[in-house]
């Protein structure tokens, strides 16, 4: 699982396993709510508007732009939770759950979304929205935008030991060469050298 928030673990969740649930029912960060009115899934492709030259990879002239999720959500007073104790300890059940949208999106922890199309990782709340009107007395009903977080993975590579400053390592020597002699002129002051046994 993605590290973040996920709903204390029990161990029969009306005869099915906690962990099970994560993977067939749509939930956020692991609370399931009593009901999901939809889920709206947004992808979209980012591309240069500039013109790419023949032969260059397309692939450097555009990019995936976040995953964006707007879920809308209910919890009735009326219902139990499916896991025991999620919307507990608040003055109803609906209350709760928006006490919990809110703590989920103020802690700013990436949280793993599991929806009937897509599996995502790394979504943080953006948006809650919710309606108090004579229609909502004993209810909840949120919309929740959550936007995934770039993750970038993080690569070791390997290099030598060796000092990397011009101070510590040894460069070599420099000498001079005239380059106005030639090579014929070397030679002979060479051999002028060697027959006067200098």
């Amino acid at each position: 699982m993605a590290d973040g928030y996920l709903a204390q673990p029990f161990k029969t969740v009306q005869n099915n396993d906690y962990n099970a649930l994560l993977y067939c029912k749509t939930n956020i960060a692991g609370f399931f709510f009593d009901g999901v009115l939809s889920v709206s899934h947004e992808r979209n492709l980012t591309t240069t508007s500039n013109p790419v030259e023949t032969g260059a990879a397309i692939v450097d002239h555009a990019y995936t732009e976040p995953a964006k999720i707007t879920m809308k959500v209910i919890v009735s007073d009326v219902h139990q939770s499916l896991v025991p104790g999620q919307f507990d300890g608040g003055y109803a059940r609906h209350t709760q759950a928006w006490q919990l949208l809110k703590q989920l999106q103020e802690d700013r922890i990436p949280m793993f979304v599991f929806t009937k199309l897509d599996t995502y990782e790394n979504m943080l709340i953006t948006s809650i929205s919710a309606d108090d009107n004579c229609d909502t007395f004993e209810c909840l009903i949120a919309n929740v935008e959550l936007t995934e977080i770039p993750v970038a993975r993080v690569k070791e590579v390997k290099i030598t030991s060796a000092d990397q400053t011009t101070v510590n390592t040894e460069m070599g020597k420099i000498t001079a060469y005239n380059a106005d002699k030639s090579a014929l002129a070397s030679l002979v002051d060479w051999f002028k050298s060697f027959v006067s046994g200098g």
